[in-house]
């Protein structure tokens, strides 16, 4: 595929029965960490995937870096976000060789193993996936629908494989009308076609992250929660949120993973998830413990629980210490986040842009000193290998 930017390193065989993430693990050493595995169609391949099912015998896996990955694509403005995508949309469609080819791995990606169709829940997920990355806003159903309906041609109730080129191409040529209004109002300053002119949102943190280049990272707090969340120019993203209880511990959560700025959302996938937590001062009253049976029929001991019970000046004990790091799944439902896309290997969340705020005052209190959660948060980074652990917890810590 002809794009407007990025260097070509080299083309690989590849064997259908591996996945793409044993070819991540050679072309890394290779190529560096910065890069992405495309197919001739323009396909970003997923680390699950099977390289069979994706693409067909004897085919070629192109590597790319430079502005072309997803550190590059970060950096963009969005006037060159917005030209990018006009372009690549642009050759997709004048090449029809290129788009039967991306539509029929598409296809292969989605289709049911036992009939070759492709339904509506998954044709659902492809147009969200797609249109994300451009930076669109997602589709109601029944506009899913409708589309589907006016792709089928040849078959009924789901797609085959001519119906959903149609519906391919169809998806495509949508989007780009779209894109090509974006970029004349960009071009003329003109505000966004939603009313509440949303791409500012999407201009402010693309230029927030190009103005950190020289540190590296971004330090980012969502509005009303404990949360700090470090983007770093290479799309490595660490988050530590406390949850503040009120009987007797606070707990913190701390994530790894990439991020992606996708229209006025922050697309996160993470990775790693583990918690601690530290106990908390709380009332204790030394009451002897007794059966019923006993406190009925034994006068003593009934009056020594009930004197026990009457103490004026109950106790306190002390707060317990920060616990080990303990790692918790992927899929786990955090109140903070708003999980979209579940796998066997990541989770992917979006953050609305408009939630982020550069500043926020901390109002928890931590009966763990400064210096011992800096270093228990350090610890855990580099013991479960996490993106720039040597940067430790800076920038991470609301106190």
């Amino acid at each position: 595929m002809a794009f407007s930017s990025g260097e070509l390193l080299l083309s690989l065989k590849f064997d259908p029965d591996d996945l793409v993430r044993v070819l991540e693990k050679e072309v890394q050493r290779a190529a560096g960490p910065c890069f992405k595995l495309i197919t001739e169609a323009g396909e970003v391949l997923s680390a699950g995937d099977r390289l069979g099912a994706v693409l067909e015998d004897g085919g070629i896996v192109l590597i790319l870096r430079g502005p072309m990955t997803l550190a590059g694509r970060n950096l963009l403005t969005r006037f060159q976000r917005l030209q990018r995508d006009v372009e690549r949309f642009r050759t997709l469609l004048e090449d029809d060789a290129l788009c039967k080819r991306a539509g029929r791995a598409s296809f292969n990606r989605l289709k049911r193993v036992d009939n070759n169709m492709v339904y509506k829940i998954r044709a659902n997920g492809f147009l969200e996936e797609i249109r994300g990355r451009a930076g669109l806003k997602t589709l109601h159903e029944r506009q899913v629908h409708s589309m589907m309906l006016q792709a089928m041609l040849t078959c009924n109730g789901a797609l085959n494989a001519h119906d959903f080129h149609v519906f391919y191409r169809n998806a495509i040529t949508d989007m780009l009308h779209e894109l090509e209004k974006e970029l004349q109002n960009e071009q003329t300053g003109k505000p966004g076609m939603n009313p509440s002119d949303e791409c500012s949102r999407e201009r402010w943190l693309r230029e927030l992250m190009s103005s950190c280049c020289l540190d590296g990272y971004l330090i980012i707090h969502l509005k009303g929660r404990h949360c700090a969340l470090r983007l770093w120019t290479e799309t490595s993203f660490q988050l530590l949120h406390v949850s503040q209880q009120y009987d007797t511990r606070n707990t913190y959560v701390l994530l790894d993973g990439h991020f992606e700025i996708q229209g006025d959302d922050l697309l996160c996938t993470r990775k790693r998830a583990f918690t601690c937590w530290e106990g908390r001062a709380c009332a204790v009253r030394t009451v002897p413990r007794f059966q019923w049976w006993e406190l009925h029929c034994q006068p003593r001991r009934r009056r020594a629980y009930y004197k026990a019970r009457r103490a004026p000046g109950p106790e306190f004990e002390e707060p317990t210490p920060l616990t080990g790091w303990r790692n918790i799944p992927l899929h786990g439902c955090f109140d903070f986040l708003d999980t979209s896309r579940v796998n066997d290997v990541t989770v992917t969340h979006r953050m609305p842009i408009e939630s982020l705020v550069t500043s926020q005052k901390s109002t928890w209190k931590s009966f763990a000193s400064p210096q011992v959660l800096w270093e228990h948060v350090v610890s855990a980074m580099h013991a479960f290998e996490f993106a720039h652990a040597e940067a430790g917890a800076q920038g991470l810590l609301l106190l």
